[in-house]
């Protein structure tokens, strides 16, 4: 299941926890919805993808990050980070 399927799948139930195990991760843009937690376990990377088209954005965003316009509750937590063009060494990650 896609990560932005699955983001959709916990809202409809009404919130909880989206757990990323580690492990490398491309991706697009991750759509948070509210009352949603996603929880990158140590050892986990989301790395942003390019995009399939050339100068393709989201919103002028380059693709590969959390976008949550209009939510509450909405977060991202845990001992993962994200690896984003430019941002030498990623953000995040480690939690020791």
């Amino acid at each position: 299941m896609g990560r932005n399927k699955a983001i959709d799948a916990v809202a409809a139930a009404g919130g909880g926890t989206l757990i990323f195990p580690a492990g490398t991760y491309l991706s697009f843009t991750i759509r948070l919805r509210s009352n949603i937690q996603i929880y990158l376990s140590a050892g986990c990377i989301i790395q942003a993808a390019d995009s399939p088209k050339p100068n393709e954005t989201d919103g002028g965003r380059v693709h590969g990050f959390a976008v949550a316009r209009g939510t509450e509750g909405a977060h991202v937590v845990g001992c993962g980070g994200f690896m984003l063009p430019g941002l030498r060494g990623g953000a995040g990650g480690g939690c020791g």
